[in-house]
């Protein structure tokens, strides 16, 4: 008797059911992953960076002028020389330097014998301690007698790393001394570029222009990485002062309105600046520049061409 092959369902249209729900299954799954990506506060946030971005761009303009190279350029000259000169040409300055070099050195040295000296001297001063605690007569001669020496040792070699240190420390100051005007010279030089330094940091963050930070930057917003530190990201303020019953429990209330909001607490994005931002942009696209010092009359000028 033949084993009969007849199904309840026709297989070809299963398998056609099957296929059309597969495709339905990975539309919608696609579909709810790039919903819960396409939120309205990206673009705000993205918008936010490109406006900050534009912003530091034109502090660092501001700040890094023609003087200011010039002038840190003469400092680089002139720190190049000075540091040329006390390590070739200032006997006192390297006499200082070598005596600062020993000291350290001797410091690093000894230190790591005293230390453990020390960590057996503690280890016995708390045996006998006990010792003493429990009344054991013999275990307290013993341990007075090892103490003796290893005691002795100790504040020898205490008495010779605080020399070391003082030494040190006194050559040290010697060296900044003779290197007064070295470290004068390098403050100023400091003080100029910081500002701009820590801006084009921010820039740069804000900004990436190599090819390996605009790909980090891509790879960590894309859909379903979100997990690896993206920078458009929900902004949630805690206000512990403000308390909210959900029900089962009383929890912080937390605010998400800086998520939209992204410069609400930034003091560049006030009204006033933002417009003179863009007067001054406009004056430069049209190659209109404003004079650096007032109006001498109120018939001059307020920018030429």
């Amino acid at each position: 008797m033949p084993i009969p092959t007849d199904t309840f369902w026709n297989i070809r249209r299963l398998n056609v059911a099957f296929a059309i729900s597969s495709i339905l299954m990975a539309a919608t799954l696609v579909w709810a992953v790039w919903q819960d990506y396409d939120r309205a506060w990206r673009p705000m946030q993205q918008k936010g960076r490109v406006w900050e971005a534009a912003l530091t761009e034109e502090k660092i303009d501001r700040l890094n002028t023609d003087e200011v190279k010039q002038r840190v350029r003469t400092l680089d000259a002139q720190i190049k020389a000075k540091e040329k000169e006390l390590s070739e040409k200032d006997t006192q300055y390297k006499q200082a330097k070598a005596a600062v070099n020993a000291a350290e050195h001797e410091v690093a040295y000894q230190s790591f014998s005293f230390n453990n000296l020390k960590a057996n001297v503690s280890v016995w001063e708390s045996g006998l301690q006990d010792a003493k605690t429990l009344g054991d007569a013999e275990a307290i001669a013993s341990l007075t007698e090892l103490l003796q020496q290893p005691e002795r040792q100790l504040a020898s070699k205490a008495e010779d790393l605080a020399a070391q240190k003082a030494l040190a420390k006194e050559n040290r100051l010697a060296m900044i001394e003779r290197g007064a005007e070295l470290d004068g010279l390098k403050k100023e030089k400091k003080k100029l570029t910081d500002d701009i330094e820590s801006l084009d940091k921010r820039l740069v963050s804000l900004a990436p222009k190599s090819a390996l930070a605009r790909l980090s930057e891509s790879l960590r917003a894309a859909p379903l990485l979100q997990f690896m530190n993206p920078v458009d990201r929900v902004k949630p303020i805690f206000l512990p002062d403000i308390r909210m019953d959900v029900s089962f429990a009383t929890i912080d209330t937390i605010d998400r309105c800086a998520t939209c909001h992204v410069h609400i607490d930034n003091k560049s994005f006030t009204r006033e600046k933002v417009y003179n931002y863009l007067e001054e942009q406009m004056a430069t696209l049209h190659e209109y520049h404003y004079p650096d010092a007032a109006k001498a009359k109120p018939v001059d000028p307020i920018a030429t061409r």
